[in-house]
């Protein structure tokens, strides 16, 4: 009758009767369905390394402090690269070829990324700059948190040149920049007319 059994049909036996994973209970089970010695030996070590992970996941310590205080670092480096955590009088000095870069930025909505900046720049100033200028000064305004810098993945047909790219926004900060921008910057207050 024990020749004429699934191996399903053993576990099910096997579990019914064995209340943890032992050599003896191997040996045992070995000797009496000897036609599935190896999948005996595979299904025991298998239970063994689950129940030894099961009462390893018991003694483990979860640090909820720690969890806690590393999600709300994570968050406030989020904010202050948003713009989000400056004082409200914040207004870092901005050169005038940043001041237009920034007023680019602005005027993409969120769709600019250096080359199409460069045009826009090139729109304001009558001139298009390098590509190297205005990545440099989109660095200088990303660490005065002025713009926010994103990774993007273009896989549609809409732009099947480039497969990546880091694409800029301007933050709240680099919103109340502008303000005091246009009002000071004929070149900027013309390009932005739309801008409260």
């Amino acid at each position: 009758m024990s020749q004429n059994l699934s191996f399903d049909d053993v576990l099910d036996d096997l579990m019914l009767e064995e209340e943890t994973p032992s050599h003896e209970a191997l040996v045992r089970w070995q000797k009496r369905y000897p036609q599935y010695r190896k999948q005996l030996a595979d299904y025991f070590a298998a239970w063994a390394i689950q129940e030894a992970y099961a009462a390893g996941q018991q003694r483990t310590h979860i640090d909820e402090e720690k969890l806690v205080q590393r999600g709300v670092d994570h968050a406030m480096e989020t904010l202050r690269k948003q713009g989000r955590l400056l004082p409200a009088d914040y207004n870092p000095s901005v050169n005038p070829f940043d001041q237009q870069v920034l007023a680019a930025v602005y005027a993409l909505h969120g769709q600019g990324y250096p080359v199409n900046i460069g045009e826009k720049v090139g729109e304001m100033s009558g001139s298009r700059p390098m590509l190297g200028t205005v990545l440099m000064s989109l660095n200088r305004l990303e660490s005065k948190y002025l713009v926010s810098g994103r990774e993007i993945t273009a896989d549609g047909p809409e732009s099947p040149e480039r497969k990546t790219g880091r694409f800029f926004t301007v933050t709240l900060a680099g919103e109340r920049v502008l303000e005091h921008v246009k009002e000071t910057s004929p070149a900027v207050a013309r390009f932005l007319a739309d801008f409260a």
